[in-house]
């Protein structure tokens, strides 16, 4: 019978770590969703309470990886968190403690395989042991980030369907609430989520022009931005809603075919370097091959 090398000890290792943590986070966040009530409905709809202390308090809890985590991340990181999570769509209680739930666990995961694997007393295995733990502790701040960057790009894409929609609902006589409520029913993605949002906020007592800004503040689209600035400038000018809307869907549109006419000129850019190194070499092996073996033999 075969020994176990290292490189496959290390490898088992870090399989195991991995799965006891998505075990261990998978339950956390199931026992976390079987407690969510009409705190978190609140908290998701009503606007973010200005004191960031007065919010980090509130999420303090007394399980173990909570404690760790608020010890481990200050205020100001805090804050940029729930930043993240908000441009993800998440912005309750219960997703913020999750994901600080993962980066905890990511880091305690890094650390054992790391201590198992790479820690031999000296400073290079510290140093490695140390960088392994500082990344599985920042992975979720990367996926988070990915997240939210996918959900901007896909509320970018429907955005001028969306207010195409919304106009032909204002020019057949509905109110703009009612159009809104109209495209949260009809389309699915970011755009529905946050339009149903804007719904839920008004219904909570929020004045609608209060409610399209909280929506532009917590979305990083600039095209979103555009058109609540319009649509309040709007309001406040008493201009009809529809030729605005005519107007923003309009230029909606054209950013959209601007957007794809540059990632289609970008395309032969990113296919290069695949291409050197993955196609290339195998022309130069047909190719030059024979050649090569031909004088390999003559000599």
């Amino acid at each position: 019978m075969n020994a176990v090398t290292p490189q496959l000890l290390a490898f088992l290792t870090f399989i195991f770590c991995a799965i006891v943590g998505l075990m261990v986070a998978r339950n956390l966040g199931e026992r976390e969703a079987r407690q969510v009530g009409i705190e978190n409905v609140l908290t998701a709809y009503a606007p973010p309470p200005r004191n960031p202390n007065q919010a980090a308090s509130a999420l303090a809890r007394d399980t173990l990886l909570d404690k760790i985590g608020n010890s481990l991340i200050r205020t100001k990181y805090k804050r940029r968190l729930r930043e993240r999570l908000v441009s993800t769509g998440r912005q309750d209680m219960t997703s913020y403690r999750t994901l600080v739930r993962r980066k905890v666990l990511g880091g305690i995961v890094g650390l054992v395989y790391a201590v198992a694997t790479q820690f031999d007393g000296t400073f290079k295995g510290a140093f490695i042991s140390v960088f392994i733990m500082i990344a599985g502790f920042m992975i979720p701040d990367v996926l988070t980030y990915n997240s939210g960057t996918k959900r901007a790009m896909a509320l970018n894409k429907a955005l001028p369907d969306a207010i195409d929609i919304l106009n032909l609902c204002v020019e057949s006589g509905l109110t703009f609430q009612a159009a809104m409520a109209q495209v949260s029913t009809i389309l699915e993605g970011p755009v529905s989520q946050e339009f149903s949002r804007v719904q839920r906020q008004m219904q909570l007592g929020q004045p609608m022009i209060a409610s399209l800004q909280d929506m532009a503040a917590r979305n990083d689209s600039p095209d979103l931005e555009r058109f609540v600035a319009v649509i309040v400038q709007a309001d406040k000018l008493g201009i009809p809603i529809a030729a605005v809307l005519g107007e923003q869907s309009r230029e909606m549109r054209m950013k959209r075919r601007d957007r794809a006419r540059e990632a289609a000129q970008k395309v032969p850019v990113k296919i290069l370097m695949p291409v050197m190194l993955c196609f290339l070499p195998g022309i130069f092996i047909v190719v030059l091959g024979p050649a090569v073996m031909s004088i390999s033999r003559g000599l």
